[in-house]
């Protein structure tokens, strides 16, 4: 269990497993690393999948600044730290916010590719803007809500809508892991993260990159996606059809062979193994 200390002195906890081109796997709000599980068994022959906790969440303590903006810096160490170049950065949710910001600084040169994962460039509608959240209310919960109950319910929102009856064993598996969290950590970066709006600057990520969403998803509408993938320069975007919220846990396999034929599709050699 490899532990980077961040410049503000921060213990950051990662998984670093394989060999081969870098996959950085950033997971969302509520999460761990762990949820690239299916990423980490079906790829890492073929890549070096690295895995960091962001603060407050997973094996990572709650510590210093809580916000986008440090998340992003303690990547950017990271990415430094272990000179990693030619790397593809994958960012869920949360992690998408947070990879964005990495692209936009010093690290870009790092990464020959990027996927993003049913995440718009600002959460919340205000204005003009109409591609944030479907429900505002899946951003909180109750002050007074229990911890079981509030996995229950992101869970069941993560998953494809009108199949959750299918994917019951993944709401479970879900639910006891997002039961666990720092809950205020989590409130923390939250109020970070709905203060974000990257839309103006979206066009100076040159990064090949593709914007993945499940046609099924409960946080954002698939013309999110669609905006994202006009709006940066050199994206695109790609629907899973029987996924909601997590692509990469619901469609693993359909994932998978995306992040594959895009990393070969990349100018440089960034396919792994053939």
């Amino acid at each position: 269990m490899p532990i980077f200390t961040s410049s503000d002195g921060a213990a950051i906890v990662y998984d670093d497993e394989g060999h081969g081109p870098p996959l950085l796997c950033l997971h969302g709000l509520n999460a761990h690393a762990g949820f690239y599980a299916p990423q980490r068994d079906a790829l890492v022959d073929r890549f070096r999948i690295i895995r960091p906790d962001f603060r407050g969440h997973g094996r990572t303590a709650a510590s210093g600044e809580l916000t986008v903006e440090r998340l992003a810096a303690d990547v950017t160490e990271l990415v430094q730290a272990l000179d990693l170049r030619d790397a593809i950065g994958i960012g869920w949710s949360l992690g998408a916010m947070v990879l964005w910001h990495v692209l936009l600084g010093p690290a870009a040169p790092a990464f020959a590719g990027a996927i993003t994962i049913d995440m718009g460039p600002k959460v919340l509608d205000e204005g003009d803007w109409h591609l944030g959240l479907i429900d505002e209310s899946l951003r909180v919960g109750e002050a007074d809500e229990d911890a079981a109950a509030r996995g229950r319910r992101i869970a069941n929102a993560i998953v494809a809508k009108g199949l959750g009856e299918e994917r019951a064993p993944l709401i479970a598996q879900m639910a006891a892991e997002i039961a666990t969290v720092d809950l205020d950590a989590v409130a923390a970066i939250n109020r970070s993260l709905v203060a974000q709006d990257l839309r103006d600057r979206l066009a100076e990520i040159r990064t090949p990159m593709r914007i993945a969403y499940g046609a099924r998803s409960q946080y954002y509408a698939p013309e999110t996606s669609h905006f994202l993938g006009r709006a940066l320069p050199q994206a695109r975007a790609v629907a899973f059809p029987r996924s909601g919220h997590a692509p990469q846990l619901e469609e693993p396999e359909a994932f998978n062979r995306m992040i594959i034929d895009f990393a070969a599709d990349l100018p440089v050699n960034a396919g792994g193994q053939s």
